[in-house]
């Protein structure tokens, strides 16, 4: 377990959890992990997943893969941003307001730099780093709803994403009435999604660059959540294993006043 700060954790939050925790019924065994550790994972993603990265940062550490894409960062700057991710996060990303970072600083005796370096070569050399892609969905007023995608990464370091496809997802009983921007290749059943989606491909998007598209629906969803969608793309792909890369979108709520 990495190491909080008083900035993150204070005594009187640490005294509600303790509080909070004894209220609930005692446990007989330990729950499994939200990721377990996978034996036939390659040697580095088997140290990321058992040092407990992969509990937050998922199997294949897919968001700071595409922060370092975005950057092109090395193995120095990953050091920093385990060791020291307190005072090097800051500098790295800027923080919402009122936001409070999540990690904790890891002790060298807790993960060694030899396995942070297997790790950081796994991540970089195996599966390779992700471009730094956004999307935001969110409603134009009535039916229409604008979806915005960006390539957040930084110009001449950044990856650019190649042979990108974006599939909206059509909520059950909608049906499209009209789209707006380039590359839109029409609605088709996708058998990932068990639905109906509507999609654009796009050559690519370097850093910096934003396309946007609009869709119109014959009706607005019942459940604002069934309105979602992806974004893939074919290179950069993951050099060694399955391309499982991914950027999940769902309908923004509006803004509160």
């Amino acid at each position: 377990m990495p190491a909080f700060t008083t900035e993150q954790l204070s005594d009187t939050e640490i005294a509600g959890l303790a509080a909070y925790f004894a209220t609930l019924p005692k446990s007989a065994e330990p729950g499994p992990w939200r990721v377990p550790v996978a034996t036939d994972a390659p040697h580095g993603q088997q140290l990321y997943m058992a040092a407990g990265c992969a509990q937050c940062h998922g199997a294949t550490f897919d968001m700071p893969r595409a922060s370092f894409g975005g950057r092109n960062g090395d193995y120095a700057l990953m050091k920093d941003l385990v060791y020291t991710h307190t005072t090097a996060m800051p500098k790295f990303e800027e923080q919402r307001p009122g936001q409070r970072l999540r990690m904790g600083n890891f002790d060298p005796l807790r993960l060694s730099e030899s396995q942070l370096k297997e790790i950081f070569t796994w991540a970089h050399d195996e599966i390779g780093f992700r471009p730094e892609l956004q999307a935001q969905l969110t409603s134009s007023g009535g039916t229409t709803y604008a979806l915005n995608l960006a390539n957040n990464g930084e110009t001449g370091k950044g990856l650019t994403a190649q042979g990108l496809t974006i599939d909206v997802v059509i909520p059950a009983g909608a049906t499209v009435t009209g789209t707006t921007g380039d590359g839109y290749k029409g609605v088709h059943m996708d058998a990932q999604a068990k639905g109906n989606v509507a999609e654009w491909q796009v050559p690519r998007l370097a850093p910096k660059q934003t396309q946007a598209f609009t869709i119109s629906l014959s009706q607005a969803p019942a459940n604002p959540a069934d309105l979602k969608g992806t974004i893939r793309w074919a290179k950069p792909a993951p050099k060694v294993g399955p391309n499982l890369d991914v950027v999940n979108f769902v309908l923004r709520p509006p803004a509160r006043p």
